[in-house]
């Protein structure tokens, strides 16, 4: 992460028009949170950031060894959510 970049979970946060982190965890549309990891890289932030990201948003205490395995895992278990919700 560079300098002072907003965090992972804040820039989605923001992105998303959230006020509070813990929102990210109640939207109900994974989906739009799995739009705007697409819109962000990989290299944008660290392998912990990613991680904690992943592990706030699952509720899960999983570990990755690349930031681009993270975020794979992370949008792929998003959309599993999405496609499980009830209509």
């Amino acid at each position: 992460m560079h300098g002072k970049q907003m965090g992972l979970l804040e820039q989605l946060a923001n992105r998303m028009g959230l006020l509070y982190l813990s929102d990210l965890r109640l939207a109900r549309h994974p989906i739009a949170i799995v739009r705007q990891l697409d819109m962000l890289g990989e290299n944008d932030y660290t392998l912990l950031e990613w991680t904690e990201a992943a592990n706030y948003l699952l509720n899960t205490h999983d570990s990755f060894s690349s930031c681009a395995e993270c975020r794979l895992y992370l949008s792929d278990a998003l959309l599993l959510a999405n496609q499980d919700k009830p209509e």
